[in-house]
This record gives C-alpha cells, structure tokens and sequence, in this order.
C-alpha cells in the first residue's frame, strides 16, 4: 500500500513538473514577443517558477532521505557521513559588499587570480533589475523582495546554484568569472546538444563550485540588514567590505545619469546617507563577529595590489605564491590602450586609474560631495578638499591614516 501510494505521488509531482517547465516556457515566450513589459505575465511567471523550486527542492530533500537509509541499512551512521561530507565539499563563502564604481572588479579579478576560488560576478543584477522594472513600492512587495534576496543569496553562499532563479546563470556578467563562465560556454556547445545537455552544464558548475575552497560573489545591491542576517544563519560566511573615496563614486553616477543635475544636492545626500549607514552596520558587526569581516579601501589596494592581496587571501584562508603575484603585479601595472578597454576594465595600471577622477571632477561637486557626506567622513576618515590645487594634487592624501 505505502509503495503504491509513493509511486502514485511521485508520478503525480513528475507530471506536475512537466507542466511547469512548459507553462514557464510558454510565459517566457509571451513576455519577449510583448513590446511593452507586461507585469501580470511576469508575476505569473515568478509565482511558476517559484513552484518548481519547491517541487525540485521537495524532490532533492527525498534523494537524501533515501540516501540516509541505504547508509543505515548498511551498518553506517549517516550523520557522521553527511557532516564530513558537507565539511570536505563546502567551500568558505565570503561576500564582497561594494558599491556601483568602487573598484570591486578589479578586487575581484585580484582575489580571483588563485585557482581555488569560484567568483559569481553580480548574481543579484537580474533579480534587483526586474524589481525595479516592475515598480512595486507596497510594503508586502518590498518585503517579499528582500526575502527572495535572502533566499538567493543563501543558495549562491552554499553552492545550491540549481536552487537560483534561472536567470542568474544566464546573466552576461557570468562571463566575468572564470569558472562560471564554463556554464554559458557548456549550455551554448552545439556539438555538446543533447536531450539533458543544460543537467549535465548544471552539474559541472556545481562541482566547480564545490570543489572550490572559496565561493566568492561579489555584489553591490545586498543591503547590510540582510548581510547581517546572512552572517547569523551561515556560520561560515565572511564578508569583504570595500569602499572608495565618495567623490569618485559620486562623480561615476553623475556620469550615468544616477546623479542628475536637477537634483544633485537630493541625490548626493541619499548616496552619503546609504554609505553612512552601511558603515555603521559595518561597525556593528565587527563587533559581534570580529573575524568574520574585512573592511578594505580600493585606493590601497590599487597602490599596494600585492600587499593588500596577501591580507585578503590570509582573510580567506588562502594562500599566496608566486603564481598569483606575478598575475596580479601583471594585471595591476599593464597599461592597455583605452579602446581596447571596457567600463569594467582590470588591466590599466591601478595607482593611476585610482586616481583619474581628481584630474576631471569639478571643485563644486567636490565641495557638494564634501557638505552631504559630512557624517561619513567622520566615521571614516576622509578628508575635505578646499581647493582645486589639492584636488589636482596626487601626493595630497585624502583619507586620514590608520582610519
């Protein structure tokens, strides 16, 4: 009776699980041939979705029970086993917290530089990016967003990259990881298709990351409240806090029309107000988890790519040799000519690229940046430019030592 009635219901979830991929596809195909994004297609997709993640957890919960059992049945503990397995397998995840222009591909591509690592670059951009397209602005919209962050964010910590919304292992930015970029690569091989090709792609990416020592991912759109949450319910978890000098930062957004000059003074002060109360999060938990946070400032790590490396991979439980110092002085003191460089490039010479903004940011942004980020600078140490001979002046220091 009970072999019936299990066969009965896993026939049924399978069929379920059927219609779901097809219902996903069909919803996709209607949303990319509408011109105008259609929300409630959207929302149906998600809700889709949202289904077969459960269904596909359900069924993977139900493969370790059994699995449980045949280790039982042959006179073995199974606790013992699963904790020295997930102790063996389970890489350190550690985050990169940073913001929009603060350096954080170029200390990604220097953390990276070490064979052990597995680097999501931006898995959050698809997820955050289709929220702000939709608009929502009631507190249960809000609400169920960050939830779903949490929920992502906690699958990409523990290498659970089948448990992700699709979308993320689609994202163009994976090719920034040189791991990762293995997935996109697998997926589009047409000598390689096959009826399950995209499962076997999945389960490559998987081992990848869990034969890694650290699974870094890199983000600029976690607020700190869920880091902190995060650092509670995953007790490996570490976090690179990476910051850079606000006028740079602020200058970057005036370039991409996320300053705007009707509103400057509005927009600089919700920037400076953000990276204020970041840093006092940041405070916060390095006190209640001293060793699990490192705060770390890109103007060093562009004059001192070496030395600031060693600190990061001793953060992170790496070691540094020769192969990555040679890769990284390569990378940090190669010129490349600015046509053959993107937006995000990692390859110029880093001390001078750290710098390029002072040569070209008015002295009134400057001196309105220096107004509203007048509480940051106190917790941080940055100092004021009073005039267009210190901004223009590179041996001028612009951040107090040892802040």
């Amino acid at each position: 009776m009970t072999i019936s009635y299990c066969s009965q219901k896993k026939r049924k979830n399978r069929e379920r699980q059927i219609q779901l991929e097809n219902l996903i596809r069909v919803t996709e195909e209607l949303i990319i041939d509408n011109i105008d994004p259609n929300h409630i297609l959207v929302e149906i997709l998600t809700d889709l979705k949202s289904e077969l993640e459960d269904l596909r957890e359900n069924q993977m919960n139900g493969l370790l029970i059994r699995a449980k059992a045949q280790w039982i049945e042959s006179g073995e503990k199974p606790t013992k086993y699963f904790c020295n397995l997930e102790k063996h397998q389970s890489p350190t995840p550690i985050i990169l917290m940073a913001y929009f222009r603060s350096g954080s591909s170029f200390v990604g591509d220097i953390i990276q530089a070490h064979e052990g690592v597995f680097y999501l670059f931006e898995p959050l951009r698809s997820h955050t990016t289709r929220f702000k397209l939709l608009n929502h602005t009631s507190p249960q919209s809000i609400s169920r967003f960050r939830n779903k962050t949490e929920s992502i964010q906690t699958h990409l910590s523990r290498c659970e990259l089948n448990k992700v919304p699709s979308g993320i292992l689609r994202d163009m930015f994976l090719n920034r990881s040189k791991k990762a970029r293995q997935y996109n690569l697998c997926i589009h091989d047409h000598a390689n298709k096959k009826y399950d090709h995209k499962k076997t792609c999945l389960q490559k990416l998987l081992q990848s990351c869990m034969g890694s020592e650290v699974m870094l991912i890199k983000v600029i759109r976690l607020s700190f409240s869920i880091l902190l949450k995060l650092l509670e319910t995953i007790p490996k978890l570490k976090v690179i806090y990476l910051q850079r000098d606000p006028r740079a930062m602020a200058r970057a957004r005036v370039h991409f029309g996320m300053i705007r000059k009707k509103t400057e003074i509005e927009d600089v002060t919700n920037f400076c107000y953000r990276l204020n109360d970041d840093a006092k999060v940041a405070e916060k938990i390095k006190q209640k988890y001293p060793e699990r946070i490192m705060s770390l400032f890109y103007e060093e790590v562009a004059y001192h790519p070496v030395i600031e490396a060693q600190r990061i991979y001793k953060f992170a439980g790496l070691k540094f040799g020769r192969r990555q110092e040679d890769i990284i002085t390569a990378m940090t003191t190669t010129p490349t000519p600015e046509k053959e460089c993107r937006k995000m490039c990692t390859t110029k010479v880093s001390s001078k690229q750290a710098e390029e903004w002072r040569k070209t940011t008015p002295l009134k942004f400057v001196h309105v940046v220096d107004q509203c980020c007048r509480q940051y600078y106190q917790r941080i140490g940055y100092k004021d430019i009073p005039n267009l001979h210190l901004l223009q002046d590179l041996h001028f220091k612009l951040r107090f030592p040892h802040t």
